[in-house]
């Protein structure tokens, strides 16, 4: 959720600037995100709770939730930083990048 609040904070600045590059940004990044979010969560869990478990759909669900690329979620998240730079959010783009290095599990 950090992304999406992320990415509703660069389109405000984006609306303030009269559109341009930040608000194009921030709207692709915002969908890719949902979209991400909604689509990963329901394939995670219903490879999870199957009885065929496969392996190789769940590793591909947990990379793109986490951004790896060339995988959707890298893309969503690339848009929204994109975006905080575009609108003079450096500050945020830094602090989110920080956060999704942090919360990677190691294994």
């Amino acid at each position: 959720m950090g992304y999406v609040m992320a990415a509703f904070a660069a389109a405000i600045m984006g609306a303030q600037e009269m559109g341009g590059a930040t608000l194009d940004f921030a709207f692709i990044g915002l969908l890719l995100q949902l979209f991400m979010n909604a689509v990963g969560k329901m394939g995670f869990f219903n490879t999870v709770f199957s009885k065929g478990n496969n392996a190789v759909s769940t590793w591909l669900i947990s990379l793109a939730f986490i951004g790896t690329p060339p995988l959707l979620g890298f893309w969503s998240k690339l848009y929204i930083i994109l975006a905080l730079v575009y609108g003079n959010l450096t500050w945020l783009a830094v602090l989110l990048v920080i956060n999704s290095v942090i919360s990677v599990p190691i294994t």
